[in-house]
């Protein structure tokens, strides 16, 4: 069963307990797959310890995060380590990535269905000035197969490009089936097939 569209935008300033944190907080909560995400700040350490829960409890979670380019020069005590330390493989692209969207329960393997992905994007960053001091908006999508598609594509296109954050190196670095967007017609899988290796 096709869900029905579901859209919410979340403006900031707001009080951190009616903010974007809040909801980004409860969807991964309620996560039953996987998490994916792109995020240049990450402050937040209430969703930090949410991923970290989701990883515990056998979902999938890949975070690409910017800070990790400089902080993997000494990564004790860092955000990116803290990540790491619970079971969160962290990686980084070589230059600037301001990105700040997620993907709740995508496409990860044949037979996943993207009308069940939820779709987090904005302006906001995942920190307490994006939920409580600036001007900023967080839209939750879920039931569109085409953005969820799209959005996972962009992500696993920057995670194969990507470099790791090499701390907890008992981590193992994964792909995931690859979506092909096409702008003629609907996204298809165009790889079905889990890829899995050592940390690279």
């Amino acid at each position: 069963v096709t869900p029905t569209l579901e859209t919410e935008v979340i403006f900031s300033p707001m009080p951190y307990y009616q903010s974007h944190l809040q909801s980004i907080m409860e969807r991964i909560e309620n996560a039953e797959r996987s998490v994916d995400v792109a995020m240049y700040s990450m402050s937040d350490a209430s969703i930090r310890n949410a991923l970290g829960e989701a990883a515990q409890r056998g979902l999938a979670v890949r975070v690409l995060f910017d800070p990790a380019s400089s902080e993997r020069k000494n990564p004790e005590g860092t955000r990116s380590a803290h990540l790491e330390s619970m079971g969160i493989d962290v990686r980084y692209i070589n230059k600037i990535m301001h990105h700040k969207f997620a993907i709740i329960d995508g496409v990860q393997t044949e037979g996943d269905d993207a009308a069940l992905a939820t779709v987090v994007t904005g302006s906001g960053n995942w920190s307490y000035g994006g939920a409580s001091k600036y001007d900023e908006n967080t839209v939750f999508t879920r039931g569109d197969a085409e953005l969820a598609n799209t959005f996972q594509s962009e992500f696993n296109h920057l995670w194969a490009n990507s470099r790791d954050f090499e701390y907890n190196m008992d981590l193992s670095y994964f792909e995931t089936s690859t979506v092909e967007v096409d702008c003629l017609g609907p996204p298809k899988l165009r790889d079905d097939r889990l890829k899995q290796s050592g940390r690279s």
